[in-house]
């Protein structure tokens, strides 16, 4: 009989609590359980993407995703223009930013519940000799991992957290891409 009883401590019934509140937001579903466990009450803020958004998120969120869009822009823009060795990886570096972009669209839309429009960003190559792009670009991609891990320092939401410290991770490895790069091109 005692093997059939639920182990309080290892269940986190916040999870189960969301759904509820979907469904039902008047139930209060097993409240023994959850009394005995110590658990908030189902009324706890949540704490997920689909909590809703504050007008900071929003900004935040739309700042990065134009940010996004603007650095996939210049990467393929600059493709064109590079030494046939740094095409390729270029290219690739614009698929990963069109790829932020459309997973911060995404985190958008969930904690909105509206499409983001996007600015359309200026495609012009800036004239600058390779080097000094590369120096340029390699200063931009630890600039937005610094923004995201700072963002994701003063966030609550731990789905968004998650988020931005993956994405500083790809702009971390992006920098570190484009020092390839710069080290390839001194050499050469």
């Amino acid at each position: 009989m005692e093997k059939d009883a639920i182990n309080t401590e290892v269940y986190d019934y916040r999870k189960y609590d969301r759904i509820w509140k979907r469904v039902s937001p008047e139930l209060n579903p097993y409240p023994e359980i959850r009394d005995a466990a110590g658990r908030q009450d189902a009324d706890a803020p949540e704490l997920c993407c689909m909590a809703g958004s504050t007008p900071e998120m929003e900004a935040l969120l739309g700042r990065s995703i134009d940010d996004e869009l603007s650095d996939r822009c210049a990467y393929l823009t600059y493709a064109r223009c590079a030494p046939s060795y740094a095409r390729r990886r270029l290219q690739m570096m614009a698929a990963d930013e069109e790829r932020h972009a459309r997973r911060l669209m995404t985190v958008y839309y969930l904690t909105t519940g509206r499409c983001y429009r996007a600015a359309v960003p200026d495609c012009r190559c800036t004239g600058l000799p390779w080097c000094q792009l590369l120096r340029q670009l390699y200063h931009r991609e630890n600039c937005g991992a610094r923004h995201y891990e700072e963002g994701a320092e003063n966030m609550e939401d731990f789905c968004l957290r998650e988020i931005f410290l993956e994405l500083a991770a790809d702009e971390r490895c992006h920098a570190r891409q484009i020092l390839q790069l710069l080290e390839k091109t001194t050499l050469a």
